[in-house]
């Protein structure tokens, strides 16, 4: 990891303390400081994170790669180490071959002893670099290992970075809280500011209308008592009105209630009427000298009214 990557946990409590000390001192201070200041707060911690943001990218990249490399440079040098471990066995192989007769033929000046000297220092050449292989192999391995370490820890810083863009890290939260609080401010100094001009027009209304109090008073007053004056005036002409109305109405009813009955009994005149007639229908009538006539019989308008 590189050192100059600032540590996100360190970061938080910072800004925490910053932000409960910036309030405790904005009781004091104008609304609008406080809110500039908050503000270039909110651009420091953005600015922050970006950087922090990147950095930590190429952190993880550079791991990334120098992991990779270290995996491929293990794998090689494991594999020359599997090569190197069967030299020996190779060796031993050939003390009973053909190469090895070979060899000895190229040495037919030398006695048994030297041939058995350039052979243990063959073998000790082969095993040093066996043991140098060995050893760089430990090492590439540390490495690996303090390469994974770091990136675990990358991984780990990058996580809550990952939250604060997600929206659910402790800075964002805080950002969130910080951008609450001054919306509530600027929403109650509006309010404030619509209240003020509000209660100014009230006063600018009041003041002129202190000017011409008294000329309007008067003028009211005139007003009221030439109203009372016709009220008064037209009382009686109500009152005759509401008279006239009562009698009309009493009289209205009356003839309503005989134009009733007058028709009730017409109607009920005309019904016997029509039974009358129905019953003489249905009787039959007897040949008469139409110059007689009898005593039951109905006078001419009841047969005229018949027909």
């Amino acid at each position: 990891m590189h050192p100059s990557s600032p540590p996100h946990q360190e970061m938080v409590p910072e800004i925490q303390t910053n932000e409960r000390h910036d309030v405790e001192q904005a009781i004091d201070r104008p609304i609008l400081e406080v809110m500039e200041e908050m503000r270039t707060q909110l651009r420091m911690i953005d600015g922050e994170t970006k950087a922090f943001r990147e950095n930590s990218y190429g952190y993880l990249r550079e791991a990334k790669n120098e992991v990779h490399k270290l995996r491929e440079d293990n794998r090689k040098f494991r594999k020359k180490i599997a090569e190197h471990e069967s030299v020996t066995d190779m060796v031993l192989d050939c003390i009973s071959t053909e190469e090895w007769n070979r060899r000895l033929s190229n040495c037919t000046h030398l006695v048994a002893s030297h041939v058995l000297e350039l052979f243990d220092d063959e073998v000790a050449k082969k095993m040093n670099q066996l043991n140098l292989l060995r050893y760089q192999t430990r090492l590439k391995e540390a490495r690996n290992g303090k390469l994974t370490t770091e990136l675990n820890m990358l991984r780990l810083q990058s996580e809550p970075i990952h939250q604060t863009q997600l929206g659910h890290g402790p800075i964002m939260q805080a950002i969130r809280s910080v951008e609450n609080k001054i919306e509530k401010v600027i929403l109650k100094h509006s309010e404030m500011l619509h209240i003020g001009r509000t209660y100014l027009t009230i006063r600018d209304k009041l003041q002129e209308e202190s000017f011409t109090y008294v000329t309007t008073a008067d003028a009211m007053k005139t007003e009221i008592e030439c109203c009372s004056r016709k009220l008064a005036e037209l009382r009686p002409t109500y009152q005759d009105a509401e008279l006239i109305r009562d009698k009309a109405k009493t009289e209205l009813q009356r003839r309503e209630e005989l134009l009733y009955a007058h028709r009730k009994r017409n109607e009920l005149e005309i019904g016997s009427l029509r039974r009358l007639v129905e019953v003489k229908k249905s009787k039959p009538v007897p040949q008469k000298n139409p110059m007689v006539r009898s005593r039951t019989d109905p006078p001419s308008q009841y047969i005229k009214l018949s027909k």
